[in-house]
Order: structure tokens, then C-alpha cells, then sequence
């Protein structure tokens, strides 16, 4: 959350261990190859992360469209309201662009 880019190299040299760099940078590659992460699995981590469970949350409900080169990318988010910033919790691809009833 602090580095701002997610590489892992970067998050590898951020871990506390008596191993190499590129050890921890194979271990995250591996673990992310492997273990398929749901959208539900990934909320909880951000509630975890931000420190807001059990607590109030205020949440954004937000669609944008934007097109990359001939393909329409459309996404359905909720995000919760931390600090002033909307953090993503969950979100969903839409199969067409514009407006759904999604």
C-alpha cells in the first residue's frame, strides 16, 4: 500500500527474512501462480489492511468505460470510503460498453 507500484521485486525487498530479494520475489510468483485469489478473498483483505472491520464503512458504488484501442472496457466497482479515498473492495467487468442493468 506504501510503494505505490505493484512489483514484486519491489514488495520482495519490503519483507523481513535472511533470504535474497529474488528468492522472496520467486516465492510471491509462485504463491500468485498458484493460488487463485476471488474477489471476496481480496475485500477481506483490504478491510484487514485499512483496519475498518467492524467498524462503520461508507461505500461508493462507481461504473466507468473507457475503450483500449478496439476493446470496450467496462467495470462495476464498490469501493469503501477511507480517509477521504474510495478504496476498491470488489468489482465486476460488464460484457458491453455503456449503461447496464447489471
Amino acid at each position: 500500500m506504501q510503494q505505490g507500484t505493484i512489483c514484486l521485486w519491489r514488495l520482495a525487498a519490503h519483507v523481513v527474512t535472511s533470504a535474497t530479494t529474488d528468492s522472496v520475489r520467486r516465492r510471491f510468483y509462485r504463491f500468485f501462480q498458484h493460488v487463485p485469489l476471488d474477489g471476496a478473498m481480496t475485500a477481506r483483505v483490504v478491510v484487514d489492511l485499512l483496519g475498518i472491520h467492524g467498524k462503520p464503512w461508507v461505500l461508493a458504488m462507481d461504473r466507468t468505460n473507457w475503450e483500449l484501442g478496439k476493446s470496450t472496457i467496462n467495470i462495476l466497482m464498490i469501493a469503501v470510503i477511507w480517509n477521504g479515498v474510495g478504496v476498491p473492495l470488489i468489482w465486476t467487468l460488464l460484457p458491453s460498453a455503456g449503461n447496464s442493468n447489471t
